[in-house]
């Protein structure tokens, strides 16, 4: 249960429409939906159409950087198309998306004034929160475990992508931190408001699939 109410009417208008959109993306064969489902479970007519499956190890090169050269020879099917898709994965990222551009929005414009009232009543002390009352009767674990926590995390972040040959670089692991530092406050600011939250891990395909294209075993 969520709340406000008018919060579940928006999600229940979504999933109707979401079966709508997606039967229509179906009998409309967008992105050649329809030959997934006649070459499914037909190990003959797959191959005869999209192709013998590559080994995983052939779409990688030594380094473990993906071979984008083999994967355009391998993904033309047919007369020269691309390689079917999921209609379903292509509107879930799609709705991803959207909702994560829809929460920063939110965040940002509408609910703001909120936040940075909710941070002066914590720093006053004076959250009308009863929850957060009730915990004031217990001490307060000390600010330095966290600090300490976070720097032993950050080096044994350090570790595993330069000792298990990740292929992903300092900056870029410094990014995805950032990235997660950015969206994690408006993820629980969600919560916090609605009592219901987003799936934000697309951002975090996105934002790596921009700057280190190639690099799957990073990602």
């Amino acid at each position: 249960m969520s709340i406000p109410l008018i919060q579940q009417a928006n999600s229940w208008i979504g999933y109707i429409a979401s079966y709508g959109i997606l039967a229509w993306l179906y009998y409309a064969d967008a992105w050649d939906v329809t030959l997934l489902r006649r070459c499914l479970g037909r190990k003959e007519l797959s191959d005869s159409v999209v192709g013998p499956a590559p080994e995983e190890r052939d779409t990688f090169r030594s380094n473990f950087d993906h071979d984008r050269h083999f994967h355009r020879q391998y993904g033309k099917v047919g007369r020269g198309r691309d390689t079917p898709m999921a209609a379903a994965f292509v509107w879930s990222s799609t709705s991803q998306n959207l909702a994560i551009g829809a929460l920063v929005a939110h965040c940002i414009f509408f609910w703001s004034p909120y936040f940075w009232q909710s941070l002066k009543h914590y720093r006053d002390g004076t959250q009308p929160d009863l929850h957060w009352k009730a915990m004031r009767n217990y001490k307060d674990v000390p600010q330095w475990w966290y600090f300490v926590l976070t720097v032993l995390s950050f080096f044994s972040g350090l570790i595993v992508i330069f000792k298990g040959h990740t292929t992903l670089p300092a900056w870029g692991y410094i990014l995805a931190l950032a990235v997660g530092a950015f969206i994690a406050p408006l993820s629980t600011l969600l919560y916090a408001r609605m009592g219901n939250g987003i799936a934000t891990n697309q951002i975090m395909k996105m934002v790596p699939g921009a700057v280190l294209p190639g690099r799957r075993v990073a990602k």
